[in-house]
């Protein structure tokens, strides 16, 4: 099933290279202290992207990794701001940075390139909580020496492999983009790129870099079987991953068996962001600066766990996996929730916006962003999974907040209306065979060509389900969940209104009447009905395609919840394409 989408925009050197100048004079401008190091670290995954889209523009232009200046100057730029936040961190978050003049001087360096770059949107950073000190604090207690050679995986690898060399103190460091199927990647590069690491160096040890490992683990594996090739040993490599697990179902037995020999450094985030030896790193002393001295430890809400603190909702189906941390503190008498929201831009964006919808009523209060957690008041209230509100009352709250959402610039880009046709396609063929398959491709038709129909992209919610609203004893309905999905990990991204008023019809099992009533009182926004039409389908087969792989990964006591929701999708296209 088609679930995931790769976020990468057009982009060119100039662009990039502006956005970083803009995030070093935010640096020069702040004090020192947490506001600084995290504008630092934002500084950091912007030239982690620009390292990143032009080393992967010369790969796309001759098909191997080979050294040139453009990637050596860039990674030396991501060296530097590495090694700034690096000392910010050592410093207690207070010390004075040594590289800004450096880090410009180097900028201005970097040379155009005619191609089209395509700067990718690093995971990690923007939906699971991958902190580049941690591979810092990784690599200084790996007693790797400074002869030692770094090797990223693009695309994250670029920041986070210049984080290790940091902690060691060399300046070897290069990347690599494993191509070829996802669970058999390999390593395509230069006689040329492999001398300049040292890999005929007889006993030089080499850092391989990335998040994960994810399903097969195949592309920190693709690096340690290009290294062999050269002669190489298993002990001379020392992988760098986000986690200590062994990699998913779809793992070969030699590369499971290369894994598990081999030697991994892994600070993990409870040790870096949660119970660090230092309370300058602790998110419990970031959050304490906002809301006041905590009355006990955090408690960790993550994986689900939150639904212990809702009243009534044990029963709500939840993909554990995929959600981003969240933690409950208690301050004052009052509870908070502090809830990863990314790094960088992404959770600045996110603050800006949760801000807003707050201030209108729409969501509990949004106080602070604290280095990637954004802290917001806990609001006690039943969800609409339990509360049982008649659609009558909810429409009115439905359409006042799905106008105002109409009205939210795009943060990103989308897939496309072909491609949600296709996913569409694809995913109802898995899901519920060709027969239904057949029939939603001749509803399809009736649209003609969808490359005519110009949707006008806003910062959709995407997740309208009974449970992401809460029920006030008062009365009234807050949205929860409202800030992540528009640039979450999956295909769909920004999109039409009419995504999310496709999504309420089918979550809330809005009737013809009622639904045709949110569509014509939509306040100053026009709704083109046949796009919702076209997108009902589309958002039930993503639903389908989502929950059906949360299912794989579920807990023998959500799989129920999973199969009741599952059950109710299918159920939904039947009359959809039925009627």
């Amino acid at each position: 099933m088609l679930i995931y989408g790769d976020r990468s925009w057009e982009s060119d050197v100039e662009t990039l290279r502006s956005s970083i100048r803009r995030a070093l004079r935010i640096v020069q401008d702040l004090p020192p202290g947490l506001g600084r190091h995290a504008a630092l670290v934002n500084a950091l995954i912007k030239a982690g992207e620009l390292a990143q889209a032009v080393a992967d523009a010369e790969f796309n232009k001759t098909g191997f990794d080979h050294p040139s200046g453009s990637r050596a100057l860039t990674i030396r730029l991501v060296r530097l701001l590495a090694a700034d936040v690096a000392l910010s961190w050592e410093s207690k978050l207070a010390g004075e940075l040594k590289n800004s003049h450096l880090e410009f001087r180097i900028l201005n360096l970097v040379q155009e390139c005619k191609q089209v770059l395509l700067p990718r949107k690093a995971e990690g950073f923007s939906y699971y909580a991958v902190y580049p000190e941690a591979y810092y604090e990784a690599a200084r207690r790996s007693n790797l020496c400074r002869d030692s050679s770094v090797i990223g995986i693009r695309s994250i690898g670029a920041s986070l492999a210049c984080m290790v060399a940091a902690a060691l103190g060399t300046r070897r460091i290069e990347t690599v983009r494993p191509c070829g199927t996802p669970f058999q990647r390999r390593i395509a590069a230069s006689e040329s790129f492999a001398r300049r690491i040292g890999v005929t160096d007889g006993k030089r040890m080499f850092a391989v870099v990335d998040e994960g490992p994810g399903l097969s683990g195949s592309s920190f594996a693709s690096v340690g079987e290009w290294l062999e090739r050269f002669g190489v040993t298993n002990r001379q490599v020392h992988f760098f991953p986000s986690h200590s697990n062994d990699p998913g179902k779809h793992v070969a037995p030699a590369q499971l068996q290369r894994w598990r020999t081999s030697q991994r450094h892994v600070c993990r985030f409870g040790g870096t962001i949660l119970a660090p030896r230092d309370p300058a790193h602790c998110l419990a002393s970031w959050v304490e600066d906002v809301i006041g001295p905590l009355e006990g430890p955090l408690i960790d809400m993550s994986a689900g766990g939150w639904r212990e603190f809702a009243a009534g909702n044990g029963t709500l189906p939840c993909d554990a996996s995929l959600e981003r941390r969240k933690y409950l503190a208690l301050a004052s008498g009052e509870r908070w929730l502090l809830k990863f929201a990314g790094l960088g831009e992404d959770g600045e964006r996110k603050l800006h916006t949760g801000r807003l919808l707050a201030r209108n009523g729409f969501i509990p209060e949004v106080i602070a962003l604290c280095h990637g957690f954004l802290v917001q008041r806990w609001a006690e209230a039943e969800t609409l999974h339990t509360a049982r509100v008649p659609n009558e009352r909810l429409l009115p709250r439905l359409t006042q907040y799905l106008s105002f959402r109409a009205r939210l610039p795009a943060p990103g880009s989308g897939a496309s209306l072909k491609q949600l046709v296709e996913m569409a396609w694809l995913n109802v063929s898995e899901a519920m065979g060709n027969r239904q398959a057949d029939r939603l491709e001749i509803f399809f038709r009736r649209f003609g060509s969808v490359e005519g129909v110009k949707p006008r992209r806003v910062d959709t919610d995407g997740r309208l389900h009974p449970g992401e609203w809460l029920h006030l004893a008062d009365g009234t309905l807050l949205k929860t969940d409202a800030l992540d999905h528009s640039s979450g990990h999956d295909i769909v991204g920004c999109q039409d209104i009419a995504w999310d008023i496709a999504g309420a019809a089918i979550e809330h099992e809005l009737a013809a009447t009622q639904l045709k009533r949110l569509c014509r009182q939509m306040e100053g926004v026009e709704i083109e009905r046949e796009l919702v039409q076209l997108m009902m389908p589309c958002y039930i087969a993503h639903q389908l395609g989502s929950w059906t792989f949360a299912r794989e990964r579920a807990s023998s006591s959500d799989k129920a919840a999973i199969d009741t929701l599952l059950r109710k999708y299918r159920a939904a296209l039947f009359a959809f394409l039925e009627g």
